[in-house]
């Protein structure tokens, strides 16, 4: 059976073998007319919605594979104690980056969890961490609720 597409609504892999201008799909035959805008295309033997070009392109988000680094331990759920917000850093100070999931402004990457570093400045509510991770000091923008003080260092 033939059916009949607009040009314009193809799929990625449909527009790339029509640019090939040669057909490397044996299921799918796609024949162009040059004095219209149809495509005639021979589907698979398949239906529709087979699993080969109807899959959702996996996100890539912020917080992309974070299923066990950023969740709280079954004890420390609940309300976010005020010490961790009041506690003052001078620069200089030496501080952990421990990123608390419940809050998420302010809010470090997740591959600065756990890193050291020092206190550059304060800006605004938040602080201005220095860390050097590989050639160049990176400077990482947190609020006080994802730092922490380092334990024997002042």
């Amino acid at each position: 059976m033939v059916r009949v597409q607009n040009r314009f609504q193809l799929t990625h892999r449909e527009r790339w073998m029509l640019t090939r201008q040669h057909d490397e799909n044996p299921r799918r035959c796609i024949h162009v007319d040059p004095t219209s805008e149809q495509v005639y295309t021979e589907p698979a033997g398949r239906s529709d919605s087979n699993r080969g070009d109807s899959r959702v392109k996996r996100s890539k988000g912020i917080r992309n594979r974070n299923r066990t680094l950023l969740r709280r331990k079954p004890r420390d759920r609940g309300k976010n104690p005020l010490s961790r917000i009041l506690t003052p850093y001078n620069p200089g100070q030496m501080v952990t980056i421990s990123i608390n999931p419940s809050i998420q402004k302010g809010m470090p990457h997740r591959r600065y969890h756990g890193r050291v570093g020092t206190i550059a400045e304060k800006r605004g509510r938040a602080y201005v961490i220095e860390i050097t991770t590989g050639k160049y000091p990176r400077l990482i923008i947190a609020r006080p609720e994802h730092i922490r003080p380092v334990k024997g260092a002042q």
